[in-house]
């Protein structure tokens, strides 16, 4: 296990680095509660949980009829505050998982940072990777993505990075500055 887990960042610029580093991502239990601290959410009640899903659906068992192409449900959990949306959903281990370990279970399918939000109201929110809102160009974002594989579509641009993340960018007018940046892990998730 990384011990990034067990860290504690203390700025809104660590949160949305290690934010972004756990997009795509299982093995987060560790992580979840400082996350949901940070979030100022308290408890984790937001989280997927299929096993209350089925018992809200009378009974039905969570892994009943349940292939590997069911898609599971997703929540998805908004923090106007920290000018960020987080995409979660429960893995099909889930249910089998003794109770302690089925945060381990929890992926982090996309994280949303709305740069507007951010820079406009001047919350206690970063951008991942050490952009800067006001003043980041495509250029100057490959390389501090380290990413010269890009697709670009009008004033948003998506940066594929060497671990299947893709940072997709969508630029002020001019393309300067961010309005936001999405992260996704391309295929399946993996253990962080």
């Amino acid at each position: 296990m990384n011990d990034k887990t067990t860290e504690t960042p203390r700025t809104a610029a660590h949160w949305a680095d290690d934010i972004a580093a756990h997009v795509g991502t299982y093995g987060n239990g560790l992580w979840l509660p400082g996350l949901s601290a940070w979030l100022s959410m308290p408890g984790l009640d937001w989280l997927p949980n299929p096993l209350e899903e089925a018992a809200a659906q009378g009974g039905a068992s969570a892994d009943a009829d349940n292939d590997e192409e069911d898609e599971p449900e997703r929540v998805d959990v908004p923090v106007p505050t920290r000018g960020v949306q987080l995409v979660f959903y429960a893995m099909p281990s889930y249910a089998k998982a003794p109770e302690k370990m089925r945060l381990h279970h929890i992926v982090l399918e996309r994280a949303i940072f709305n740069a507007t939000l951010i820079g406009q109201h001047h919350l206690d929110g970063a951008l991942p990777f050490s952009l800067d809102i006001r003043t980041e160009t495509p250029a100057s974002a490959a390389e501090k993505l380290k990413s010269d594989d890009v697709t670009k579509r009008e004033a948003s641009i998506s940066y594929f990075l060497d671990d299947n993340r893709v940072v997709a960018i969508d630029f002020k007018a001019g393309l300067s500055g961010i309005r936001q940046v999405m992260i996704v892990r391309l295929w399946k998730p993996i253990e962080f």
